[in-house]
């Protein structure tokens, strides 16, 4: 147990409404709660807008900016901070961090069936799930009592994907031992010379070899490459039936890591191999809800309420696999604000607000009407040294459907 786990309880049951819960479920809940952080000036959530999340304040000072100029400082520790911050939906107050400050945020829907549960005289998930009158429900609580178990069905990284990105993480790595660990998969190393050699990275000597190419990208770019090639295996699933939604979710992913990857290269701050990397793992958190769907008939076989459910709960399960995978919080936090179009938490630019925008052009390449509401996203104003226009939004899009057959071809 993590030292931090009796202080994160003690602080859960201080909340509403988690103080009515049981001392064991508490103890579990507090082993998955993950504190975050926010530095000065960031913006935790905007009035008008509407997200998934019910948010606390651990410690650190939150200024609430309401409608008509009034403004209230909110301090962690104090009483109103037992009460989640601005819980309406949309939120009627703009949350910024004053100073440094720790928080946790919960997926709303998880607090309504955690409630529901603890109103009953013991709190059992199982009895609960059985009970749910929605597939959503059902699929919910069976992700969520695997979570706190420690039985969460989520994916793995392939070994090779795993061993190179340790062996980068070591200042003493060179490209001889990156290049060993690669050949181990030859289809592997022949992908990455293949991506070295490909009109995406504009090599002028032709390379022939696995060392070659890891010294040509580098090895950060050759750690997102691996990690890039080896995701496409985990878009799979048993069940003949979502079979297909799997594949449209692969090539979604695909499409939104070309945009951003092109989207990238006009920003400055962002590396768009990286940005290809993080369009592939914006939607990861829908793997695990496809794959438990599959054991709930209603939801495998009726594409609304399946889309239903991986809107819902992608975002936090999502969350679960990236840190398991052990990315940082800006990687995680992707997952969670991936559809989050109004986020304007910091003024320079983010990989978020390339994948917000990656998301909006893809949409709007059916209904180019979108272009005019898109541009009204702050994201928008960030990226591409803020010279996004329609005009060059076409020409992104264009470059992207270029580029994304290079991408595909190395990805197939």
């Amino acid at each position: 147990m993590s030292a931090n786990v009796p202080a994160i309880r003690r602080f859960l049951q201080t909340l509403h409404p988690l103080a009515n819960f049981g001392a064991a479920e508490l103890d579990e809940l507090a082993q998955k709660t993950q504190i975050e952080e926010a530095h000065p000036g960031r913006r935790l959530f905007l009035r008008g807008h509407r997200d998934p999340w019910t948010f606390y304040l651990l410690d650190g000072s939150v200024q609430l900016d309401w409608p008509e100029g009034r403004r209230e400082l909110l301090r962690g520790g104090e009483e109103k901070a037992r009460q989640a911050l601005n819980p309406e939906q949309p939120h009627t107050a703009t949350a910024t961090a004053v100073d440094r400050v720790r928080y946790i945020r919960f997926n709303s829907t998880l607090l309504e069936v955690l409630s529901r549960a603890a109103a009953a005289d013991s709190y059992q998930l199982e009895e609960i799930g059985a009970d749910a009158a929605e597939p959503r429900q059902r699929l919910f609580h069976a992700i969520f009592r695997d979570y706190l178990a420690g039985a969460l069905q989520l994916p793995h990284l392939p070994d090779v994907a795993v061993r190179v990105r340790e062996a980068v993480q070591n200042p003493d790595c060179d490209a001889n031992e990156v290049a060993h660990l690669i050949q181990s998969d030859p289809v592997l190393a022949a992908r990455l010379v293949q991506a070295a050699n490909s009109p995406l990275y504009g090599v002028q000597t032709p390379i022939y070899s696995c060392k070659g190419a890891v010294m040509f990208l580098g090895l950060g770019t050759t750690r997102d490459l691996v990690l890039t090639y080896t995701l496409r295996q985990l878009f799979h699933t048993d069940s003949p039936l979502l079979h297909r939604r799997m594949r449209a979710l692969w090539q979604h992913s695909v499409l939104v890591g070309a945009v951003s990857y092109v989207l990238a290269g006009m920003t400055p701050g962002l590396d768009k191999d990286r940005a290809l990397l993080i369009g592939l793992l914006h939607d990861i958190g829908a793997l695990p809800v496809i794959n438990y769907a599959s054991q709930e008939a209603a939801l495998a076989q009726d594409a609304k309420l399946l889309d239903d459910a991986i809107s819902a709960l992608r975002g936090q399960v999502g969350a679960m696999v990236l840190r398991q995978w052990k990315f940082g919080n800006e990687t995680v936090n992707i997952a969670l604000e991936a559809e989050d179009w109004q986020r304007d938490p910091v003024a320079q630019a983010e990989y978020a607000d390339a994948i917000v925008i990656s998301q909006q052009l893809l949409l709007a390449e059916e209904t180019p009407e979108r272009l005019a509401a898109i541009a009204s996203l702050p994201a928008w104003h960030k990226l591409a040294r803020g010279k996004l226009d329609a005009e060059l939004a076409t020409d992104i899009l264009r470059e992207a459907r270029r580029d994304v057959a290079d991408v595909l071809q190395l990805l197939a």
